[in-house]
């Protein structure tokens, strides 16, 4: 929502993308350079400005029409072509299907999502593989977390049966010496 009119207002060459009440300005290897809440403050990012003239002019021209932001990020991005894409929801199960103009990185959806070639699918059938895929290696990874886990469980129950007949011996000879 608003991303595309921002980008074109504040004439922004840089990836310009949407996530939650974030404004971020990116480039194809950092997409979140610079990040803008919705009134146009800029909240992360000023240690990037640099001698970077570009991003020193985004947030010189944002700061000084914060309103024009606020209001342009309100706003629906004009709509051209409705391109169905497919992406999941934060349970990773739930798939969800929106709309871009354009399918692929580095496009954004309707919403003003980036879209990642690994997050965002043209196909249905292909974001269902993907999931499966995904989650395969999830639980993969975490039966191999689960194995190393029980080693260290048994290791440190052998430490804690030596501890525990230190402590019986040692008592036993205090004990005895008292």
């Amino acid at each position: 929502m608003g991303v595309q009119l921002i980008k074109k207002h504040f004439s922004i060459e840089h990836i310009v993308h949407r996530i939650g009440d974030n404004i971020f300005i990116g480039s194809p290897y950092i997409s979140q350079m610079l990040k803008f809440n919705l009134k146009g403050v800029l909240i992360e990012g000023a240690d990037r400005l640099g001698r970077n003239d570009e991003l020193k002019g985004y947030v010189k021209n944002i700061s000084a029409n914060m309103n024009v932001f606020t209001e342009l990020a309100k706003k629906p991005d004009p709509i051209n072509n409705r391109v169905p894409i497919f992406c999941f929801a934060e349970d990773e199960v739930t798939i969800i299907e929106t709309h871009c103009e354009c399918a692929g990185w580095p496009n954004t959806t309707h919403e003003g999502q980036l879209m990642y070639e690994n997050s965002h699918f043209a196909d249905k059938e292909k974001a269902i593989r993907h999931g499966i895929s995904n989650a395969k290696a999830g639980v993969s990874i975490f039966k191999r977390r689960m194995d190393e886990l029980m080693r260290e469980i048994e290791d440190a129950t052998k430490e804690k049966a030596k501890y525990e007949s230190a402590y019986a011996q040692l008592t036993e000879i205090l004990e005895k010496n008292v």
